[in-house]
Formats: C-alpha cells, sequence, structure tokens
C-alpha cells in the first residue's frame, strides 16, 4: 500500500515538473523574443501572439517525450549531457520548424520579425536540462515504445493545435463584433465607417448590437475604435418612416443586385495634412451598377473637418 502511494506521489510529482518545464520552455522562448525586438526598436512586437502559439505545443510534445529522450544518453558526465541536450535541443526546433511549415503556416513562416529557429533551439536545451536535472534518478521513467515515441510528437503538436484553434474560435465567436448598419434606401455606393476618432458620435446599441446609421454622404465618423474579430454584421436599407429591408451579402455582381458586397479594413494616411485614419468599408448596390466613390483624400478631408470641429468646441 505504501509502495502505491508513494509510486503515485512520485508520478504525480514527476507530471508537475513536467508541466513546470512547459512554462520555463515559453517563458525563456518569450524573454528572448522581446530581447531581439528591443535591439528592433520594438520591430516585430505584434508576432508574439502567433509566437506564443506555435511555441506551446513545442513544449508540451517536448515535457512528454523529454524525459525518455534524456534516458538515451543520460552519463555522470555533467558536460557531455549538456553537449547532448544541446544538440538534442538543435534537432528537436530544427524538426518543429518543418512541421510548422508542412502542418501550420507554410510560407507565412517567413513573415515572423523574430528568428524562431534560434529561439526555439534555446528554449528546447533550457527545457531539456531543467528536466535532466529534476527527473533525473528521482523519479521513475515512464517507458515508451520506440514507435510511440516517434508518433507522440506530431500527435501531441495536431492535437495541440487543435485544442488551442477551438478555444481560439471560441473565445472569437463570443467576444465577435455584432453590429447593424442602416443605410438610406436610396443609397448606391461606398460606404466609409472612420474609427477612433474622438470627434465622431457615440453609436446607440440595439439588442446588445452596435448601431450604425449611416448618412446621405456614405461617411461615418464614430468614436469606437476598430477590433478585430469575427463578423456579424447586419444590413438594412431605411426609409423615412423608419422601415427597414434587410440587404444579403451578394457576390454576383451581374444582375443589378440589391444588396450589399465588397468590403474590407484599412488605415490611411495623407502626406500633405498629416492626418492619419483607421476605416472599414464596403458597397452598397441598389438595383443599379455602382459608381467608385471610394476617395482617400474626400475622406480624409471629412475627418479634418471633424476634428477641427471638435478643437472648437473644446477651446471654447
Amino acid at each position: 500500500m505504501k509502495n502505491n502511494q508513494r509510486k503515485e506521489t512520485m508520478i504525480i510529482g514527476s507530471i508537475k515538473i513536467k508541466i513546470l518545464s512547459v512554462f520555463m520552455n515559453i517563458i525563456a522562448c518569450l524573454l528572448g523574443a522581446f530581447i531581439q525586438i528591443y535591439f528592433q526598436n520594438w520591430f516585430g512586437i505584434s508576432d508574439i501572439n502567433a509566437l506564443v502559439f506555435c511555441t506551446i505545443p513545442l513544449a508540451v510534445g517536448l515535457s512528454v517525450i523529454g524525459n525518455t529522450i534524456l534516458t538515451l544518453y543520460r552519463t555522470r558526465n555533467w558536460i557531455l549531457r549538456l553537449l547532448l541536450s544541446g544538440i538534442s535541443g538543435g534537432i528537436i526546433a530544427f524538426g518543429y520548424v518543418f512541421l510548422v511549415y508542412f502542418i501550420l503556416l507554410g510560407p507565412f513562416i517567413y513573415s515572423f520579425s523574430i528568428n524562431i529557429f534560434y529561439l526555439w533551439i534555446t528554449s528546447c536545451i533550457i527545457q531539456l536540462i531543467f528536466m535532466d536535472l529534476k527527473l533525473s534518478n528521482k523519479f521513475p521513467e515512464i517507458r515508451i515504445h520506440k514507435i510511440a515515441l516517434i508518433l507522440a510528437f506530431p500527435i501531441i503538436f495536431v492535437a495541440t493545435i487543435i485544442t488551442l484553434l477551438s478555444v481560439d474560435f471560441f473565445i472569437d465567436y463570443s467576444n465577435r463584433r455584432k453590429v447593424t448598419f442602416l443605410i438610406p434606401h436610396t443609397f448606391s455606393g461606398r460606404v466609409t465607417i472612420v474609427y477612433g476618432e474622438e470627434c465622431g458620435i457615440k453609436p446607440d446599441y440595439e439588442d446588445n448590437r452596435l448601431l450604425l446609421e449611416i448618412p446621405e454622404n456614405g461617411i461615418l465618423i464614430i468614436k469606437p475604435k476598430f477590433k478585430d474579430g469575427i463578423l456579424d454584421y447586419c444590413y438594412y436599407f431605411v426609409d423615412e418612416k423608419g422601415n427597414r429591408e434587410k440587404l444579403e451579402y451578394i457576390d454576383d455582381l451581374n444582375k443589378n443586385p440589391r444588396g450589399v458586397g465588397g468590403g474590407g479594413a484599412g488605415g490611411s494616411y495623407s502626406s500633405e495634412s498629416n492626418i492619419k485614419i483607421e476605416y472599414e468599408y464596403f458597397d452598397v448596390y441598389n438595383g443599379s451598377p455602382i459608381k467608385d466613390n471610394f476617395e482617400s483624400e474626400s475622406i480624409l478631408k471629412q475627418v479634418e473637418i471633424c476634428r477641427g470641429k471638435c478643437k472648437m468646441t473644446i477651446t471654447q
């Protein structure tokens, strides 16, 4: 009975150390990334989320198979163990880069502004050394069949990625952007919403949805900032009496459509007026072809006028 309790305690202790090694890998990777970004004048800070997302499966997989790898060359000579841990970390990181390339990111892996390969080498070495120090001769080795050892890493990688993507989707869906657009029933052309302007209006909410009433010129300037996420948009034509006609998103523009199409988000900058804006747009079709009325300078002019009125109000 005591032996079973002792074995159970040792297994729990081993699992705790492996979980701790996962955090050490991630922290080491983040520390190295922040140091590199600091010397790049913070260029690449937007890559941190993607780096963490890709590092978690690596750290989790290594925590499972790391001790088995270490037993392959466990020796009393700590210098040799350190050297072999470094070689193992390099091989694992090298293979993981290819795994991420072929299964997850493809050519987008080259868009990282930080050197993920060297970061993963360093973090893997640190995790292996930590596991070697804490697990060596202290906890029972959980023996893994050679075939299982070969398959463990990609299986853990895929399972972790699926879990992370599922959690990420659930969070995004729970915080999706719910917006209702009310468009004048005679309007045809491009609608542009400029976000994050103190001079803009503060929209109302209807049934827990942001309510955006589009003016006749199609340009709406609002206070709330633009937020990325899953879109939950509804579009309506509204007449003088307030009656609404729901518009559908259309793909075929060759049948004199009536609805909304196109769309996107971005930023714009005018060197002449020194104005930067963040905006979103979509096209409204009202039974006939529309003219491309998107003129960046015209929108920037509207923002400039809006900001000017805001400054005048503050001054007064």
